[in-house]
């Protein structure tokens, strides 16, 4: 925040401004400009979303647009720039097609802040001339802050040199305003329309100035109250420092990284923590002994609090000044536990995994230690530590093993306690972490509780409740284990078949060893054993060590993949169908087949003919179903599915003649004929139709206008026995044929004729042969007789 002094300075800039421009300073000036950075203030260094709209029309002229861009170059400084501070756009506008987005780190705020920002400002934003579009200008800034954070305030800096046109801008300023955008009105020159600018801007924010000038001066006196401390991007292109240094090229030291100064955007080589200087090469130094730094920076390391120290150069944290302080000391600085002299007695340093607790109100003559619940010490302690001025002692206990020998320093805790043992929590233990607060204060009461107890026997030592209380009893943490455990030997990942018949398999591995730092053995936690059953699928295992201090290794994974490799079972799949009908195709059904597998999930059926299908008559089909399970193993179910016409009984063909039969009305129909040299004994009916009504299939006669009604049906058919003689007259019609039927030509000239007979008939009886492509020659059977039987 400025301070009422630089607030001054700032105002007395800007009256000198304009005493050079016109001799006089004058009030309004002063005021506005103190209004202008009083309302900048709230957003210095807070996430913001800024965009700046430049009047580039004619009355700036060319000769005064650099004093705008200048201006953005100089208010920048007010903000911290990057991308989780103020992202900042420009826009220039004149006349309403020559409105450009020039610099838009709000919607692309990636790699952008303060020295990318005061780098494109560098190159020339072009001046175009013109009208003056505010209204579009408005709407550019609307639709680029709806790119913004959620919940970032979103602010609009207007500079403009008179008034609008093209438009009301007043109608989408309030628009703007109503979703929570502050909206900054500055008037350049005396054209402005001051009314216009009032109604755009939100409350108490117009500035009116005679020139943009007054603000760059304004602005530039802001540079000396910029503090890069806590505010670096090292997100940038480490060429950038290339400049920095006469080498040209690798000017950062080894411990130091290129970054941007977000606050007055200067590029610089910052050093890391632990290391103070300039930065650059061979100018980063180690922190002294004493001294911590915990960031990026050019600053000084800090002094660690008075009577403390750190164990060695290069500290990073304020936490380094302990375990101690400075000998003959006594505190926790980390803990903001200031240093105190220790009686004359030598200081030694808390035990290891535990806590040193000293009353204060006796002058920091008798101490106790104890150890974290998961630790125990390394040798039995003295309930109660005494100095007498010039060493330590025991003090005086009636339970105390007086062969035991009394030892100094006070023992470590370090012999590891399982996490499901039972402890005595006494006053020796504590459940909780020392540096918690619940640890600290269960130690602080266990002192007391002690102290208490002892008064019985030696008055004086708790005698008043005003000082022999929790908050005058100081604790000092031993340094805790802070390296994990070590697993090695992690196996690696298994892959193994399931167990015959089962959903799973038993598996088996080498488990990862566990060491520790402190030579004493880890608890292994394992989420799976050797030897456990494992379902089909993946199943990650993971082990992870735990030594006494609760410090958890990094964890060993493996993943154990179970995989199905026994096929489904087939427990029953349909016997072979054979059916009978008298139509050409016929429609089969039959039960699924039932597959159970090992996984105990369903199998997949995968058929290739459906139940229910239409089969034609003839050959038996095979019918194929899979079964799958979801590993993809396969068993098949297969079955013959035939179909078969219903069947008068079959009598042997014409001797010296022939039987032929359709095949495409499942053979119901039939014509017998003669050899040219043959006739028949008795007259044979035209067309012998098989009939499938009747509770047995048979032959009957098919209908005929021209078959003489008195003639019987007879079955079965007449033989062709009487011989003709070579030169009588025969009428070659439908029921006699030339050759021999056993040729080729013969057999021909029958199917001919019985598909001749068939045409004619299907006239009288539609259905016959409707169908060019199944009543054809090709689908007729012919059935030949014994031929050359005399029967004279």
């Amino acid at each position: 925040m400025l301070s009422l002094g630089s607030k001054y300075r700032l105002c007395q800039a800007v009256c000198f401004a304009i005493v050079i421009t016109f001799g006089r300073c004058q009030d309004q000036v002063e005021e506005n400009a103190l209004r202008l950075l009083g309302n900048l203030e709230e957003f210095q260094n807070a996430p913001s979303e800024i965009v700046f709209l430049l009047d580039s029309s004619d009355s700036i002229g060319a000769s005064r647009w650099p004093l705008e861009v200048d201006f953005v170059r100089q208010i920048s400084t007010i903000f911290t720039v990057s991308a989780d501070t103020a992202r900042v756009a420009i826009v220039s506008y004149s006349s309403g097609t020559q409105i450009y987005t020039r610099i838009d780190h709000i919607t692309e705020p990636t790699g952008k802040n303060k020295c990318t920002l005061l780098g494109q400002l560098e190159d020339d934003l072009p001046y175009t001339g013109g009208g003056r579009y505010t209204l579009g200008a408005l709407n550019r800034a609307d639709n680029i802050l709806a790119n913004g954070r959620p919940g970032a305030p979103r602010l609009v800096m207007l500079l403009t040199a008179g008034k609008s046109n093209g438009g009301d801008p007043v109608v989408k300023a309030n628009e703007m305003k109503a979703k929570g955008i502050t909206i900054f009105s500055i008037g350049l020159g005396e054209g402005i329309n001051q009314v216009e600018l009032t109604g755009i801007a939100s409350e108490d924010n117009v500035y009116l100035l005679d020139q943009p000038g007054k603000i760059s001066d304004l602005s530039s006196r802001l540079k000396g109250d910029v503090q890069d401390s806590d505010s670096w991007d090292y997100n940038i292109d480490g060429s950038v420092c290339n400049a920095i240094c006469d080498a040209g090229s690798d000017c950062c030291d080894a411990n130091a990284l290129c970054a941007c100064a977000t606050n007055s955007g200067s590029i610089e080589c910052a050093c890391a923590e632990g290391y103070t200087g300039e930065g650059t090469k061979g100018q980063c130094t180690q922190c002294a002994i004493g001294t911590y730094k915990g960031s990026y920076s050019n600053q000084d390391c800090t002094l660690c609090p008075m009577h403390s120290t750190t164990a060695s150069e290069g500290s990073t944290s304020k936490t380094d000044c302990r375990p101690t302080c400075v000998e003959g000391y006594i505190g926790d600085p980390s803990a903001d536990i200031p240093c105190q002299k220790l009686y004359p007695c030598q200081f030694y340093p808390s035990p290891l995994n535990g806590a040193l607790a000293c009353e204060t109100w006796l002058g920091i003559q008798f101490c106790t230690v104890s150890c974290q619940k998961n630790f125990d010490f390394s040798s039995t302690p003295e309930e109660v530590y005494y100095c007498d001025g010039t060493e330590w002692s025991m003090f005086p206990s009636f339970t105390r093993d007086p062969t035991l020998e009394f030892i100094m320093p006070w023992p470590n805790c370090s012999v590891i306690v399982p996490s499901n043992a039972s402890v005595d929590l006494s006053v020796q233990y504590y459940a909780d972490r020392c540096a918690s607060p619940e640890g600290k204060l269960e130690i602080q009461n266990n002192l007391i509780s002690q102290f208490q107890d002892l008064n019985r026997f030696f008055p004086g030592i708790c005698n008043d409740p005003n000082r022999c209380k929790v908050e005058n009893a100081n604790v000092y943490c031993g340094t805790e284990d802070a390296t994990a455990p070590e697993l090695t030997n992690c196996p690696d990942n298994i892959d193994q078949g399931n167990d015959p018949g089962l959903s799973s398999a038993v598996v088996l591995w080498v488990p990862p060893l566990a060491t520790d730092n402190s030579g004493l053995q880890p608890v292994i936690n394992a989420s799976n054993n050797p030897g456990d059953t494992f379902e089909i699928g993946e199943t990650t295992v993971r082990y992870t060590a735990t030594d006494g201090n609760n410090v958890e290794s990094e964890p060993c994974t493996f993943i154990v993949t179970v995989k199905d490799v026994e096929k489904p079972t087939l427990v029953s799949c349909p016997e072979d169908i054979t059916e009978s009908s008298n139509t050409y195709k016929t429609s089969v059904t039959w039960e699924d087949p039932v597959f159970i597998d090992n996984s105990n999930k369903d199998v997949i059926l995968t058929h290739h003919r459906q139940s229910g299908s239409e089969f034609y008559r003839g050959e038996k089909q095979e019918i194929r179903i899979e079964g799958r399970d979801e590993a993809g193993n396969l068993e098949v179910c297969t079955f013959f599915v035939q179909v078969r016409q219903h069947s008068c009984p079959f009598y042997p063909s014409p001797l010296n003649g022939a039987l032929a039969c359709e095949t495409w009305l499942g053979g119901q129909f039939c014509t017998v004929s003669c050899q040219k040299d043959f006739d028949f004994s008795r007259t044979p009916e035209e067309l012998y139709y098989c009939s499938t009504t009747g509770a047995t299939p048979e032959w009957v006669l098919f209908p005929s206008f021209t078959r003489d009604s008195t003639m019987e049906f007879v079955i079965p058919w007449p033989d062709c026995s009487v011989t003709v003689p070579t030169n009588g007259n025969v009428d070659l019609s439908v029921q006699y044929y030339a050759d021999r039927c056993a040729s080729p030509e013969g057999k021909l000239e029958i199917q001919n004729n019985f598909i001749s007979q068939f045409q004619d008939l299907n006239a009288i009886f539609p259905g016959l042969c409707n169908d060019p492509d199944t009543c054809k020659v090709e689908n007729v059977n012919v059935y030949c007789g014994t031929d050359g039987v005399d029967l004279g």
